[in-house]
């Protein structure tokens, strides 16, 4: 989108700038917002900040799925240490999550007679509930990990993949989707008012864009990210298994141990960029997870050539 625009401004007006209704001469560049400050000491945004992390993100990755496979292969051993790093974790998860969460008496609309399911599923909870339930779901692994031969171990693994992939499809969905989802809004609006000027808009196509200045919360019909996810799940189940063979083989060696680590990370990565409303590339991300894991073994067991 943004792109566009800005070729869009040096194929009309070039590079010397242009005088708009305003009296004011602008220029190509002024087009998109390079770097907005957070309010309130949040997070800033712009141009600038997403450049940043389709460098940080597969760095983040990297530096967290070789925390945790350090952490794992620690857990293998037959020590206290490990067993109480990880009982520390799960209490400061457990404390550190329930103070991000959103009480029940806060949520606007609940979406369950529950209160749980309703706090779990809070469309601001629902992350912090799942970055939960992963780092608690691997630390009880931790916990039982030095106890189980080679053949236990493996197996519960290959269980555990199962929970570590769903965990990423879904920060793959969640990062991925948002941004065609907002192109496709955003689009919709411009070209149904550009084309009925006053007419009010259809409710399938009734968009409000968000403005945080005057208050306004975005509203956004359900055909739009029922379509972003539909596609990306087609589009994966059609077309991504040669991503899959790469990343799997051709990177590193990838077991079930390297699987669960990567995909962990991976996911993790994703909510936190998700949070921080940062569009990431899904598979840098994954790519320098499976560079992590990879890194524990040796530098040369990763093919950087194929980078």
């Amino acid at each position: 989108m943004r792109e566009r625009l800005v070729a869009h401004a040096i194929a009309v007006h070039g590079f010397s700038g242009y005088v708009g209704e305003d009296g004011a001469t602008h220029y190509w560049y002024q087009i998109v917002s390079w770097y907005k400050a957070g309010k309130d000491g949040g997070m800033p945004s712009g141009v600038i900040i997403i450049i940043a992390f389709i460098v940080l993100a597969p760095l983040l990755g990297a530096l967290a799925s070789y925390l945790i496979s350090i952490w794992l292969l620690n857990a293998s051993r037959k020590s206290i240490g490990p067993k109480v790093f990880t009982v520390a974790l799960m209490i400061a998860t457990v404390w550190l999550v329930s103070n991000l969460m959103v009480p029940y008496a806060d949520i606007e609309k609940p979406r369950f007679e529950s209160h749980f399911w309703s706090v779990a599923f809070d469309p601001h909870n629902i992350k912090w509930f799942l970055v939960a339930f992963i780092i608690l779901t691997v630390s009880g692994f931790c916990l039982i990990f030095s106890s189980l031969n080679l053949h236990q171990a493996d197996a519960a693994l290959k269980k555990m993949q199962l929970l570590s992939s769903a965990a990423f499809s879904l920060g793959h969905g969640g990062n991925d989707s948002q941004k065609v989802m907002g192109i496709i809004a955003r689009r919709a609006v411009a070209v149904y008012i550009n084309t009925n000027p006053g007419v009010h808009m259809d409710s399938w196509l009734n968009v409000v864009l968000p403005n945080d200045d005057l208050g306004i919360k975005g509203v956004m019909p359900g055909w739009i990210p029922l379509a972003c996810y539909s596609a990306i799940a087609a589009g994966t189940l059609s077309g991504g298994w040669k991503i899959v063979k790469t990343m799997g083989s051709k990177i590193t060696k990838v077991s079930s141990f390297e699987g669960v680590v990567a995909e962990t990370a991976g996911a993790l990565t994703l909510y936190f960029t998700e949070h921080l409303k940062i569009p990431v590339s899904t598979t840098h991300t994954i790519t320098g997870s499976i560079i992590g894991v990879g890194l524990t073994k040796r530098v040369s067991a990763v093919r950087w050539g194929l980078q």
